[in-house]
This record gives C-alpha cells, sequence and structure tokens, in this order.
C-alpha cells in the first residue's frame, strides 16, 4: 500500500511537470508569434529609414502594404504596428495641403496603429508619435479640434514622463507649441529651447532598440528650427538651417518642398 502511494505521487509530480512544460512551450510559441522575424522587422526599418526624407510616396506607400501584410498575420506586433502608423503619419503630412481628407483618414489610421503598438509596449516614442498624429488630426478636424488637441497634449504629457531627456519626444513637443496659437498654450520661445536642447542631448551617446526607426536627426532638427524662424519671419535664419538640413539630406521633401514655399513669402 506504501508503495502505490509513493509511484502515485511520482505520477502526480511528473504529470505537473508536464503540465507546465506544455504551458510554458505553448506561451512561447505564442511570445514568438506576435512579432514578424527579426529579418523582416529589420528590413521595413531600414527601408522606412532610408525613405524617411523623402517625398517619395510611391515607396511609402510599397512599404506600408507589407507592413500591413505583417499585420494580418501579427495583428498585436508592436513593430509592425509601430512601422504602419509612422508611414500613415509621413503620407498624412505629405498629403496635408494637397488633400486634406485624405491626410486626416492617414492620421486616424495611424493612431489606430499607434494604440495597438501602445498596448503592447509603452514607450516615451510611441506617447510621442501618439501626441503628434492627435495633434494633426486636430488642425484638420474643426468641431472636434479641442477635443484632439487635449488627446495630443495628453499623450505628450505622458511621453515626457517616461523619457526624460529625448530628442523625439523635444522634436515633437516643439512642434505643438511653435503651431499653437499662444491663447492655446502655443510658445515659440519654449519651442526653440525644446529644438536647442534636442541638438544637445543628440551629442549623447544614447542607447536605442536596433529595430527603432532613426527620425528626430540632426537633418530634422534643423528643418524644425527652419521652420520655427520661418514662422517669426527670421529669413537669413531660417535659409540657414534649411541649407544644414540640405546638406545632411539632399533629397528633403519638407525642405524642398513645404519649407522653400514658405519662405518666399518672407521678404529678405
Amino acid at each position: 500500500m506504501k508503495l502505490i502511494k509513493e509511484k502515485m505521487f511520482f505520477i502526480k509530480i511528473f504529470c505537473v511537470f508536464i503540465v507546465y512544460l506544455l504551458l510554458n512551450t505553448t506561451q512561447a510559441i505564442a511570445q514568438k508569434d506576435v512579432e514578424p522575424s527579426n529579418n523582416v522587422l529589420k528590413s521595413l526599418k531600414d527601408s522606412i529609414d532610408y525613405y524617411y526624407h523623402t517625398f517619395d510616396t510611391a515607396a511609402f506607400t510599397r512599404i506600408l502594404k507589407q507592413c500591413e501584410s505583417e499585420i494580418v498575420r501579427h495583428p498585436k506586433s508592436y513593430y509592425a504596428n509601430y512601422y504602419a502608423g509612422m508611414l500613415k503619419l509621413i503620407l498624412g503630412k505629405i498629403n496635408y495641403n494637397i488633400d486634406s481628407d485624405y491626410a486626416y483618414k492617414l492620421f486616424t489610421q495611424g493612431v489606430e496603429n499607434f494604440h495597438v503598438a501602445e498596448k503592447s509596449k509603452r514607450t516615451g516614442e510611441i506617447c510621442a508619435l501618439l501626441s503628434a498624429t492627435y495633434g494633426k488630426r486636430s488642425s484638420l478636424s474643426g468641431l472636434n479640434a479641442i477635443f484632439l488637441g487635449m488627446k495630443a497634449k495628453s499623450w505628450m504629457y505622458d511621453a515626457a514622463e517616461i523619457e526624460k531627456q529625448s530628442v523625439k519626444i523635444n522634436l515633437v513637443a516643439a512642434t505643438h507649441l511653435m503651431h499653437l496659437p499662444s491663447f492655446y498654450g502655443g510658445d515659440k520661445k519654449k519651442a526653440r529651447k525644446l529644438l536647442t536642447d534636442a541638438f544637445e542631448i543628440r551629442k549623447k551617446n544614447q542607447p536605442q532598440d536596433l529595430l527603432e526607426l532613426n527620425w528626430a536627426d540632426d537633418a530634422e532638427l534643423h528643418a524644425y528650427m527652419s521652420q520655427l524662424e520661418i514662422l517669426e519671419n527670421n529669413y537669413e535664419k531660417a535659409k540657414f538651417h534649411m541649407s544644414e538640413a540640405l546638406k545632411m539630406k539632399p533629397n528633403y521633401g519638407f525642405v524642398l518642398f513645404d519649407l522653400s514655399n514658405q519662405l518666399k513669402k518672407i521678404k529678405p
């Protein structure tokens, strides 16, 4: 009788061990299935980085289709949704003055992608991108402008709480502040300070996720410093920062088209 009890005890232990192994294996497989392979993600990241400063809508649309194919297979993927959201934000900005309805649709879809990514992994960058995209939606939304503007502000605060020193967060915050009217909280002096600080943060070697997109580089900081100078009617300073941006990125669409057209309206 004692021998039978001992055998039953060891059988129970063995069964518990098998169940534990099965559960952990299932969880590992499920977790692995959440994201596409690293090779696929690296290819998408490199493609977005390569075209980021251009206005190559055909390339962005092609890469977006690849991202959306991965989202069909991996709906909760942080990276696939992060990349898709960024591409929709980029395409929305390009189409902002061409087709505002299409741009608004892209911003709305981009917000959805960023929310999926944020639920998977809450980072300062994703919160900042949510803020940027809500801000763009706000500027095109008419009656909902205040509501969406508050959302943009809230996500900006969240981003700053997660990362105290971030070039990307500084850039998004500065962009908001330079474009908002002062009675809505806009402040061009604070925007200038944020951009100046961002240049300093860029000089430090900060660790970065290998699959994180390389936006908010020196060229982009110069471009938005130029935007700020244009808003303040500083022709020569705006021209200087545009020149610096183009030295780094000769095909920089935002500088070549948007900023150049704005600069023409300022008398030197």
